[in-house]
Formats: structure tokens, sequence, C-alpha cells
């Protein structure tokens, strides 16, 4: 099963997943992403300043699959 890695940036420099998760495919990964996204979001909704946040998707070979972001501003 093949291993990926989930960066996570919040507008600066992408903070690298050094542990990584194993997924069936790129699919199952994508998903995975978009869960830790929905956390992430739950996490930084309320704190007023608008945000930005990207979950980048890397196999272990480091190519990258898929980028999810979110942007929120409170109104």
């Amino acid at each position: 099963m093949p291993r990926y890695y989930f960066d996570v940036s919040d507008g600066a420099a992408p903070e690298a997943d050094e542990f990584g998760k194993d997924c069936n495919s790129d699919v199952d990964a994508g998903n995975e992403a978009i869960k830790a996204l929905t956390g992430l979001a739950r996490d930084h909704l309320y704190q007023g300043d608008p945000h930005q946040i990207s979950v980048i998707v890397r196999r272990e070979g480091g190519e990258r699959v898929l980028v999810a972001q979110f942007a929120i501003a409170a109104a």
C-alpha cells in the first residue's frame, strides 16, 4: 500500500508531514486531505482574520498528487 504525506500551509512555507499515512489510491489520499481540511476549517472559523489553508498531498517519492485549499473570511 503506498504511503502519502499531507503537508499543511497557512500561507507560509508548508509544514512537512514526516510520518505520512498508507492509502489505497490517490483518490483515498485526496479524501483524507479533505477530511483534514474540514477539521482545520473548523479550528479557524471564528478567528476573525481572513485565512487560507492548504493541504498538499504527495507520494512517498515527493510527487504532488493534490492540493486542497480553503479560504475563509468572517463578515
